[in-house]
């Protein structure tokens, strides 16, 4: 998935800043996380039988569907288009002008989303 989004932003002539880096390397490791919850349940079904025989949900599924929620949000943060009317290069020489004279630490500790879908500053 990692590689899909970056292609898209270089065939958009677009280079993520950090913010869209660290939100893509997340979104890659909750896809991870998605193909190993989704293989489980395929391995195991999609219910269970609990201690006095009632069919239940997979607890697995409640699981998978907040990783897909959280994918889906880490997703709609990643811009890959431009504001209409700006152009590519300037946008890039934009950025860098930023980061430079803010002096932004990495993207690891500066408003990353965590794993719970929180934001951490």
């Amino acid at each position: 998935m990692r590689e899909s989004l970056l292609k898209d932003l270089a065939d958009q002539d677009l280079e993520p800043d950090a913010r869209d880096s660290a939100l893509i390397e997340q979104a890659a490791a909750v896809a991870d996380q998605v193909a190993i919850l989704e293989a489980a349940m395929a391995r195991s079904g999609v219910t269970t039988t609990d201690k006095d025989g009632q069919v239940r949900p997979s607890p697995l599924s409640a699981e998978l569907r907040q990783q897909r929620h959280l994918l889906a949000r880490l997703l709609s943060g990643v811009v890959l288009e431009l504001p209409a009317g700006k152009d590519a290069k300037a946008a890039r020489a934009g950025r860098a002008s930023w980061a430079a004279r803010a002096g932004r630490s990495s993207p690891a500790t500066r408003g990353a989303v965590g794993m719970d879908g929180g934001m951490s500053w």
